[in-house]
């Protein structure tokens, strides 16, 4: 008697079991219809303004430029402009350009192509805002977070010329991501070494792309989430892993910064301070007022995004599952 009470319990949380399984992957459905929707509509206003207009900024013209001449000279290893060695950004960017113009085509670099990585590397970039805030806040709060993202003209802005900012963007994302994950204590075993690989490769390319932006951005955010989940009693795992991932893939990035720091002289070494002790020391940094731009100007235009923050917040205390779109077989608590 008692064997068959178990045998039933047991098939009804099997039947429990099947049935929430099916509501996950119907709710899952349902986000993925919404943010192809949204990513897909972007990705054709996008891609309409690429051919639109001339060069837009000077950074464009100089990423064009360095990339191009890459590409006809052969010489991939360190960005040039007129023969001079171009140092005031990775190449990361300058690579994409030019393996592409190497291999489908004769080395020259249209307009068109030479913005095609940030377009695609910003939809990318999106995506990954998407699960973060998903798994952080909700489906509601990343789906606004979306909207938000693509309907900013400062992201337009950066998407439509060539710029490094949305790899950067991108990279930073997916290291704060997945540190966060690997130091997750009910993370799956099997994910530790895919992880492991993602941190190493978003922290080398990264680098590769904007220098130590991407550390500055992102590592003081995970440890800021995980010492607020320590004083509630969740203690990160996979420690070591982190930290020797995180190191491996600053020593790769650090291998490329090394050749021109040390084989160009004084030149690339003040070019090094400029673009970053600099660029908050000297009025004749890139940013001809780097107080005010950093202090003023640059959070300003986090100032909407700010406010919207409060709405994602307040999305969150909702239920706003899409319940009449569940099949009918979901449980009650999660219709």
């Amino acid at each position: 008697m008692k064997e068959s009470g178990r045998k039933f319990l047991v098939s009804g949380e099997s039947v429990a079991g099947k049935k929430i399984i099916s509501c996950n992957l119907a709710m899952n459905t349902i986000d993925r219809g919404w943010l192809t929707i949204l990513l897909g509509a972007y990705f054709l206003f996008a891609l309409s303004l690429l051919f639109v207009g001339r060069v837009g900024t000077f950074a464009e013209a100089r990423i064009g430029a360095a990339s191009q001449e890459m590409a006809l000279s052969g010489k991939f290893l360190i960005p040039t402009i007129n023969g001079d060695p171009y140092l005031n950004k990775p190449p990361l960017y300058h690579w994409t350009v030019a393996f592409g113009a190497t291999l489908f085509g004769d080395g020259h670099v249209p307009l068109p192509w030479l913005r095609v990585p940030a377009l695609i590397v910003a939809l990318l970039w999106t995506l990954v805002i998407f699960v973060l805030m998903k798994r952080w806040l909700g489906y509601p709060a990343a789906l606004v977070a979306v909207a938000v993202l693509l309907s900013s003209h400062r992201f337009t802005s950066e998407v439509r010329f060539a710029s490094v900012n949305p790899v950067t963007g991108l990279f930073t994302s997916l290291l704060a991501l997945s540190l966060y994950r690997i130091l997750d204590p009910a993370l799956n075993k099997g994910l530790v070494r895919w992880l492991a690989l993602v941190v190493v490769l978003s922290t080398a390319l990264g680098m590769l792309s904007k220098g130590p932006v991407v550390l500055m951005l992102s590592v003081p955010a995970v440890l800021i989430f995980w010492w607020r989940r320590n004083r509630e009693g969740v203690k990160p795992t996979n420690k070591a892993i982190a930290a020797a991932s995180f190191t491996l893939g600053l020593l790769i990035s650090l291998a490329w910064f090394a050749v021109p720091f040390f084989g160009l002289g004084e030149e690339s070494k003040d070019v090094f301070w400029s673009e970053t002790i600099g660029r908050l020391t000297e009025k004749d940094s890139t940013h001809a007022s780097p107080f005010y731009f950093y202090l003023i100007e640059a959070p300003s235009y986090a100032a909407t995004a700010t406010i919207l923050l409060i709405l994602i917040y307040a999305l969150k205390r909702r239920d706003w599952t899409p319940r009449k779109n569940l099949p009918d077989s979901c449980p009650g608590n999660l219709r």
